[in-house]
């Protein structure tokens, strides 16, 4: 007979039992243990660190959080991103008021950027849209790729400073620091544009490819796209740029559209009463800390 359980915050006591939990021969358990660590805020900042199914003393469910305290148009906001979602087989009738117990809380926009397909319906019927349904595959042409005279530079990360960025900008590109995004600054003119990316790679896909997180500056990166791309490439020794529809704004020439939640863990699922869907991107979550 299964044990009666109850639903609560999950607090870094728990840890040593979220981490054995979710560990498998694939995600060990101290690379849990370094999810839930994640650094862009400290400690006593998290509110949580997501939510637990807990029957007796023993944690038999969990859904993880990541926060983070951004400025979007102007104003402050507060991000959650959920990861991580499993249930032991004897309490999967938990799993469902385990999400509603976390996304339930006001003044949050929810993100989950890694969704499995099965679970988009779940994520949609408590609220939840896709962002992002297709992308772009972008490849540069053959002149881009030989070169020519740009007026777009990278600039050097010992040149990257607040001075430069902007005090906001400047937090962001010093929190993820030592992830595995990559972190370019473009300039042009009197103009800077921050930019992010991952070098990915597909066990279907025969070469890897950069996906595209965030740009600070979106009418730099539309007006320069053709000299900013193949300078990305070229960095990541990528042969494509995926892109999310609505971080470009226009369709490349020869540009090729994709299905995002063919493309696991592309697609986004968001949730948020005060933020655009088109104003969420994907840094501050698990996909920066992810190799």
């Amino acid at each position: 007979m299964t044990q009666r359980a109850e639903i609560r915050p999950a607090y870094p006591a728990d840890v040593e039992q979220i981490c054995p939990l979710m560990a498998s021969p694939l995600v060990p358990a101290p690379f849990w243990r370094l999810m839930l660590a994640y650094s862009w805020l400290a400690a006593e900042e998290k509110p949580d660190l997501g939510a637990v199914i807990v029957a007796g003393s023993e944690i038999v469910g969990f859904l993880g959080a990541m926060y983070s305290n951004r400025v979007i148009a102007g104003k402050p906001e507060r991000f959650c991103n959920v990861f991580g979602w499993y249930v032991k087989p004897d309490y999967r009738h938990y799993s469902v008021p385990l999400l509603s117990f976390l996304v339930k809380r006001p003044g949050f926009t929810f993100v989950n950027v890694t969704p499995a397909d099965h679970v988009i319906p779940i994520f949609k019927r408590i609220g939840f849209s896709l962002a992002d349904e297709s992308r772009y595959v972008c490849r540069p042409g053959v002149g881009s790729l030989l070169g020519g005279r740009s007026k777009v530079r990278i600039v050097r990360d010992e040149e990257v400073n607040e001075e430069l960025l902007g005090s906001l900008q400047f937090q962001i590109y010093q929190d993820h620091f030592g992830h595995s995004v990559r972190r370019f600054v473009f300039t042009a003119s009197d103009e800077v544009c921050l930019i992010f990316t991952k070098r990915m790679y597909w066990s279907q896909v025969r070469f890897p490819r950069t996906e595209f997180y965030y740009a600070s500056n979106p009418e730099f990166f539309a007006r320069h796209f053709q000299s900013i791309l193949p300078a990305i490439l070229r960095r990541d020794k990528t042969v494509a740029l995926h892109i999310d529809q609505r971080q470009l704004g226009f369709h490349p020439k020869g540009a090729q559209t994709v299905s995002a939640v063919s493309m696991y863990p592309s697609a986004m699922l968001v949730r948020s009463d005060t933020v655009p869907t088109a104003a969420i991107d994907r840094l501050y979550s698990e996909l920066v800390i992810l190799p």
